[in-house]
């Protein structure tokens, strides 16, 4: 029988049994999932937790240290009042200068860069605010004074205020449309340079740094200048148009009384299309995958409110100004003829 076996199935008789040579604690402790399966459960392991906690908004802006009066949602109009917008120097468009700055910082403290623009430009920048989360159980409130930040919302409407203007000698003026260039910008924290919004924002054709501050014309600083991106991250760069309306245009031009909402055209007589008076943009703020801790005291000075590790400083520029008017007519600036309403949410989850 054993004669008949394959050779294949046939016992050498100068084998030796199996003997572990390696470290046993060593390969015990390798026994079970994989580095990668390892990995991959604490991943579900780690999303499960957080589905199961609760997440939260910030019903509101807080912008004091004190927060006796937080802002509400809706920011006040930007543009008009004390918030006029500046007019950049210097940026020319032959003998008109007509390009008005404005501009929004996430978080409520001024930086060094900030600092520089709004020394150079009164109100060229509005924090938008600290954001801050009270105490407590509800769904607008932490439960304790860690807690995540899963995103910030910013919603900015930006209108073509309608004007009332019943000179005609101005009115070609106003068929001219506004043009616009948006701008969402952060620092790079790994720049060998300071960034500065006045002299290194933007770069043109041969490399030169410019900014806020430098010389140039209105196309440069709407068209031609790219952003510095050495320096700056850019999250958002566009243009677009809006035109006014004017309330009683037409009826100047044909000596009758004023009519209502009457849009003017880019050429009178002509059926040139108008632009849209309105521009609805949201904008995604950066935020941090980082543990945020919120101020444990509360003395009128320092607030429980405050977070304490992270600001948020985004930047969002907008520059504008009316096309070119005829030669024989004084260009005016547009920062009351602009106005941008912005509203910020944010939304947290606890620690």
């Amino acid at each position: 029988m054993y004669e008949d076996m394959p050779s294949k199935f046939r016992m050498n008789a100068k084998a030796k049994p199996f003997k572990f040579t390696g470290n046993v604690k060593r390969a015990m402790s390798r026994a079970g999932l994989t580095k990668t399966e390892k990995k991959e459960t604490r991943v579900i392991a780690k999303k499960v937790l957080q589905a199961r906690k609760e997440t939260k908004f910030c019903p509101q802006v807080f912008t004091y240290d004190d927060f006796a009066n937080p802002t509400a949602f809706d920011l006040p109009a930007l543009g008009v009042g004390i918030y006029s917008a500046p007019t950049l120097s210097g940026i020319y468009n032959g003998a008109n200068q007509a390009c008005t700055l404005i501009g929004m910082q996430g978080g409520f403290y001024y930086n060094e860069p900030s600092n520089d623009l709004v020394n150079a430009y009164a109100n060229s920048v509005l924090p938008l605010g600290g954001l801050g989360m009270e105490r407590g159980d509800s769904s607008t409130d932490i439960d304790g004074n860690y807690a995540y930040m899963q995103s910030r919302k910013l919603s900015l409407q930006i209108n073509a205020t309608p004007s009332r203007e019943v000179d005609a000698n101005k009115l070609p003026i106003y068929q001219a449309p506004l043009t616009m260039r948006l701008l969402h910008v952060t620092m790079k924290h790994n720049a060998q340079t300071e960034p500065s919004l006045l002299r290194g924002l933007f770069v043109d054709h041969l490399g030169a740094k410019k900014g806020f501050s430098s010389d140039g014309t209105v196309k440069d600083i709407l068209y031609d200048w790219q952003i510095n991106r050495d320096q700056w991250t850019v999250h958002k760069d566009i243009k677009f148009k809006l035109q006014q309306v004017v309330a009683g245009a037409q009826a100047v031009l044909q000596n009758s009384a004023p009519v209502q909402d009457v849009r003017v055209f880019q050429a009178v007589g002509q059926n040139t299309p108008a632009y849209p008076q309105q521009k609805n943009i949201s904008l995604w703020l950066t935020n941090t995958k980082k543990k945020l801790r919120f101020n444990t005291i509360n003395d009128g000075t320092n607030s429980n409110f405050e977070m304490l590790n992270f600001n948020g400083e985004d930047y969002v520029f907008l520059i504008t100004c009316r096309e070119t008017v005829p030669n024989n007519l004084v260009g005016q600036q547009v920062a009351d003829q602009v106005s941008v309403r912005a509203q910020l949410c944010s939304k947290f989850r606890d620690a």
